[in-house]
């Protein structure tokens, strides 16, 4: 399986630990799509813009 720079990816989990830091690490080279139970910290919601 291969991806392409700018595809999307789906993170869930994505205000949890783990997914919070692959959200971080695939920002500005993927669109990020997260799914999560819990509201996002603040260092990820600024991220959404």
């Amino acid at each position: 399986m291969t991806y392409e720079p700018g595809s999307p990816v789906l993170i869930t989990g994505a205000s949890g630990f783990a997914g919070g830091h692959l959200v971080e690490h695939l920002t500005g080279s993927h669109e990020i799509i997260g799914w999560a139970r819990t509201a996002p910290r603040p260092e990820l919601a600024r991220l959404a813009d």
